[in-house]
């Protein structure tokens, strides 16, 4: 977006620098939710024009929430928005950014009317390649036990490369499950759902870590995947990654930062 790029030190110092003093609203025990950080940036430049900004503001907020996937809960539909496009190619799908978030909120409320919690779109060119579920990358898991091949569509200008999903890759290879990044068709969804070839699915992404999905909607009907519970392979993944996180699993990647409280003085802004 042409913003500067905010230097790590200044990104962690201020992770530690807020928990420090909301320390207290960081659940205690796994399964209770979590202390969800969002940082940003906006232009502050004082002026009228179109031109990438010479000042920025970078803000950290924090708020605690419940699990978007606690243990025990049934996996949730999914919305196939197939007359609407989330982000055009060549363009900023591929980064956060708030206009993105903008973009979805009408399909998402389509999908909430036919009782479904997330919606899938597909790519603008062709309107048949499945690209990305709501917030959150897709993983299809093709197979059972330990011949499975977890699919996810490779990643596009239009993608967001999430920071969960290469977690998954690595942590999948690790596990034996044979991987593969490539375009999967609609069709090839739907129809491997129907026939059995799918077995499970699931998202990926920060807040919901990796939630299991149970079917899929569209305007034409419905189809189940598998037997319309969490499969084994989305409940390995996710109880591994969120070992890793709680930090009661091997952190053997060093993914994890602990955060050691910082003075007040170190500058923010």
């Amino acid at each position: 977006m042409t913003m500067p790029e905010l230097p790590d030190e200044l990104f962690i110092g201020s992770l530690a620098q807020l928990l420090a003093v909301d320390e207290a609203w960081v659940p205690a025990a796994a399964g209770q939710g979590s202390i969800y950080l969002r940082p940003f940036m906006i232009g502050t430049e004082v002026g009228l024009g179109v031109r990438a900004p010479a000042e920025c503001l970078y803000v950290l907020i924090a708020a605690p929430v419940e699990s978007s996937f606690p243990d025990g809960v049934d996996p949730v539909d999914v919305w196939l928005a197939v007359d609407h496009i989330r982000e055009l190619p060549r363009r900023v799908g591929n980064v956060k950014r708030g206009g993105n978030y903008a973009a979805s909120l009408p399909p998402r409320r389509r999908a909430a009317e036919n009782g479904c919690a997330q919606v899938a779109y597909l790519d603008a060119r062709e309107q048949c390649w499945v690209e990305e579920m709501g917030n959150n990358n897709i993983f299809l898991v093709f197979g059972r036990g330990t011949k499975a091949e977890l699919v996810t569509p490779e990643l596009s200008d239009h993608i967001v490369p999430g920071v969960t999903r290469d977690s998954v890759l690595v942590l999948a290879k690790e596990l034996g499950y044979r991987v593969t990044e490539r375009k999967v068709s609609v069709g090839e969804w739907l129809e491997g759902a129907e026939d059995g070839r799918i077995t499970e699915v699931f998202g990926s992404g920060t807040t919901v870590g990796i939630g299991p999905v149970g079917g899929v909607k569209h305007p034409g009907g419905s189809v189940r995947i598998g037997d319309g519970r969490p499969g084994p392979v989305t409940m390995r993944l996710r109880e591994l990654l969120g070992g890793i996180q709680r930090g009661v699993s091997p952190d053997t990647h060093h993914w994890m930062h602990p955060l050691v409280p910082v003075q007040a003085h170190v500058s923010i802004k």
